[in-house]
């Protein structure tokens, strides 16, 4: 059954494609063989599930959430997502989490959590210009 319906399942020898209606693959997965289960659970059909019930106070927090989790995942898998998501709330930025989440994860993709920020422009020739008036100049030496 697929949503309350029978559906039709093409298997080959390398294949198997679960089929819609108008015989169109839904998906394509490798066939397995070997003495060890071979099934998987795909967890973001789960997450649109919850994602669609609210809970009994009618309240959509956890739905924001398995919401956020399953986007970031689809962009930068599911570890990426759970410790951007870990990060943003350790370092106490739950206002606009998921806007704080996406910048954790895209650092975490390209740049790595833990690598120091770039020294960036040397502001030297601004702090002789406009000299100081009260507290140290920036760029000083």
């Amino acid at each position: 059954m697929y949503a309350e319906r029978e559906i039709v399942v093409h298997i080959s020898a390398h294949f198997i494609e679960p089929l819609d209606e108008a015989g169109d693959a839904i998906s394509w997965h490798n066939r397995e063989f070997g003495s060890e289960r071979t099934d998987t659970v795909d967890w973001t059909t789960m997450l649109d599930r919850a994602c669609m019930e609210e809970d009994e106070w009618g309240k959509n927090s956890l739905k924001q959430a398995l919401k956020l989790i399953k986007d970031l995942s689809n962009q930068y898998g599911l570890d990426v997502a759970m410790t951007s998501m870990q990060e943003a709330i350790v370092r106490k930025r739950t206002e606009g989490l998921p806007e704080n989440a996406a910048v954790v994860a895209a650092r975490i993709v390209h740049y790595g959590l833990h690598t120091p920020g770039e020294p960036g422009s040397d502001m030297s020739r601004y702090d002789e210009l406009l000299p100081a008036t009260g507290g140290a100049s920036y760029g000083s030496k």
